[in-house]
């Protein structure tokens, strides 16, 4: 029989579907909320606490433990607490740290065995967001709301001042189907609204209400959002 070794890492995988939000209890009393169309690996052990957010967004509720840091990493952005609440999202080729309680570190290259002796590029405490594109440099650390944070969890999609591919990326997981956009000048057209998620199916009507855009069905499970006609151009 085939023990595993002392301190040895046991990887697993969770993900979810469309819609579903699932809670998973780790071995360390930790806590991540995995919101819809997720997916993690984590590593658990006597001496490493880690996860890898592969895709979607998840809330951690990282039990306390200063002799063994929790680290968080998505993409090229690494996430350095000991015991503390925040959520990381992954949308396209962003990844954004925002915190509830506490203090979080955030490193912007490699991952947590080459940063942990390293300055850390941000310290957020609670009510602090930053959001790092892949190929750039962290953006300004931006306040955020509590009521925000809790949002996804309870139900609720609130977007400030994001860009529409952002947008309909995110909120395409809470529902099978796709939503499509047609241009590049739809894309970055940057909006802010704030809806249920089982509103998700209204979601295009509700953006053709304040953006120049048109709505067309191309099946049951694909919507496509087109600039109005004479627009196409960016006129």
């Amino acid at each position: 029989i085939m023990l595993p070794k002392p301190n040895e890492s046991v990887h697993t995988y969770y993900s979810t579907q469309a819609g579903e939000i699932k809670t998973i209890a780790l071995a360390d009393t930790s806590e991540i909320i995995l919101g819809p169309k997720s997916k993690i690996s984590t590593s658990i052990s006597d001496i490493d606490r880690s996860v890898d957010l592969i895709s979607g967004e998840a809330f951690f509720d990282v039990a306390k433990d200063r002799q063994k840091p929790f680290f968080v990493t998505s993409d090229n952005v690494s996430v350095e607490v000991v015991g503390t609440q925040f959520n990381v999202q992954k949308i396209g080729n962003a990844v954004s740290v925002a915190v509830l309680e506490g203090i979080v570190n955030v490193f912007g290259q490699g991952g947590k065995d080459s940063q942990s002796a390293t300055v850390p590029a941000v310290v957020l405490t609670a009510g602090q967001k930053v959001i790092k594109a892949r190929d750039l440099a962290f953006e300004s650390v931006l306040a955020v709301p509590s009521s925000d944070l809790a949002a996804w969890r309870l139900g609720r999609l609130i977007y400030r001042d994001i860009s529409l591919a952002d947008v309909v990326a995110d909120a395409g997981r809470y529902f099978e189907g796709k939503i499509l956009l047609q241009s590049d000048e739809l894309a970055d057209e940057k909006i802010t609204v704030t809806l249920r998620t089982d509103q998700i199916d209204q979601l295009p009507q509700m953006l053709a209400q304040t953006l120049p855009l048109q709505v067309q069905v191309v099946s049951d499970d694909i919507i496509l959002l087109k600039p109005q006609p004479g627009l196409e151009n960016g006129d």
